[in-house]
């Protein structure tokens, strides 16, 4: 017959998985995501898509912020914060294919960066809204421009693009409404699922602490 004296327990205890589970997840946590919707709009309805993505995401208690692109630069891409941002791009196109009025210093300065700049930390996604009967072969253009532009500079895409159509006989699911609203639905789920990803949060060693060096 076995006899368990308390010390026996006692390391027991202390080798047992359930313990050794504690103390690996004692050094995660879930990540806090914050979605900036950045709009450019001529006529107000990107606007309005913005605000409901908005609306929609804290109703799930997503932190959402919604940016006149007039006030957003490439260079914010980059926030010093620390935080981790998702950027939801909600773009219209004007004219003869180019952006909105609110939105060229945006494009302006993101052509401006210098070519070797690299994004692989910034995370986005892009909803353009246009109108494939009036300009076919040019039809959201500037959705698909910041896409690929975006994407060519390293940046991680977590939704697909999506492409609006205001082409008045379309109805239904391939109405620009419905469209975006599959797509805004698809990027909060997909927000969701990236904030329950446990991030590990234990202090870098020393030994493996990166370092930038500039060439002379």
């Amino acid at each position: 017959m076995l006899h368990w004296t308390r010390s026996t327990l006692r390391g027991f205890t202390h080798s047992s998985p359930r313990r050794v589970l504690a103390q690996n997840l004692s050094s995660v946590a879930k990540r806090d995501i914050n979605l900036r919707i950045i709009f450019g709009s001529q006529t107000g309805t990107a606007e309005a898509f913005a605000n409901e993505l908005e609306f929609d995401a804290q109703e799930v208690n997503i932190n959402a912020e919604v940016i006149d692109a007039l006030n957003f630069r490439a260079t914010q891409l980059m926030p010093k914060d620390g935080k981790e941002y998702v950027n939801a791009f909600v773009v219209a196109v004007y004219g003869e294919g180019e952006p909105t009025d609110n939105a060229k210093k945006f494009f302006k300065s993101l052509e401006e960066l210098p070519p070797s700049t690299r994004l692989d930390h910034v995370k986005y996604t892009v909803f353009g809204l246009g109108n494939s009967q009036c300009f076919h072969d040019r039809f959201n253009v500037i959705g698909k421009r910041l896409d690929k532009d975006l994407e060519a500079m390293g940046a991680q895409r977590v939704h697909p693009l999506g492409l609006g159509d205001a082409t008045p006989t379309l109805e239904g699911p391939e109405s620009m409404g419905e469209r975006f609203t599959t797509w805004k639905q698809g990027l909060l789920a997909r927000i969701q699922a990236m904030a329950d990803e446990p991030v590990d949060i234990a202090p870098p060693s020393s030994a493996t602490t990166a370092s930038s060096t500039v060439p002379s």
